[in-house]
């Protein structure tokens, strides 16, 4: 776990609503069954049937401030109109598969969705205990969503 995992699990622990799980291998498992994988990375290619893909290029924007909010905004709209309905959410993040977050409703994980934005390294993934559908935000610009074929 690096610096910014710790920083987000320990502002986490003990939120109403939010679980941190130690024990994370089902919910990996579940979404590597689900999903195609190319070396460790999702093959969004496969899923093109319900593919939706973002790109927040760095340089449309005066701060890095005005991107996080872009992208907590483009998360927020994805999941309220596609999932908010299906809860609860699993929060992965790739440099830390050996723990997760478990979001009762999408109303709570909408709640710290800026500490998740703002406190991972490469990719975070979201999805639902089945891995019916995962969104990913990766390298701080770029939004796939797609449900598992």
């Amino acid at each position: 776990m690096n610096y910014y995992e710790g920083l987000l699990f320990e502002h986490l622990q003990d939120k109403a609503g939010v679980q941190i799980l130690e024990d994370c291998g089902d919910y990996v498992n579940q979404l590597m069954a689900k999903f195609s994988f190319v070396d460790n990375f999702i093959d969004w290619q496969r899923h093109s049937h319900t593919h939706m893909n973002l790109l927040l290029p760095f340089d449309n924007f005066d701060s890095e401030s005005q991107l996080l909010a872009a992208i907590n905004g483009h998360i927020r709209s994805i999941l309220s109109k596609n999932i908010a309905h299906k809860p609860p959410i699993i929060y992965l993040n790739d440099n830390c598969f050996n723990q997760a977050v478990r979001f009762n409703d999408f109303a709570t994980l909408d709640r710290y969705i800026e500490i998740l934005t703002d406190n991972f390294t490469q990719r975070g993934y979201y999805m639902d205990e089945q891995a019916n559908w995962c969104l990913c935000l990766k390298e701080h610009s770029i939004i796939d969503f797609a449900f598992a074929s």
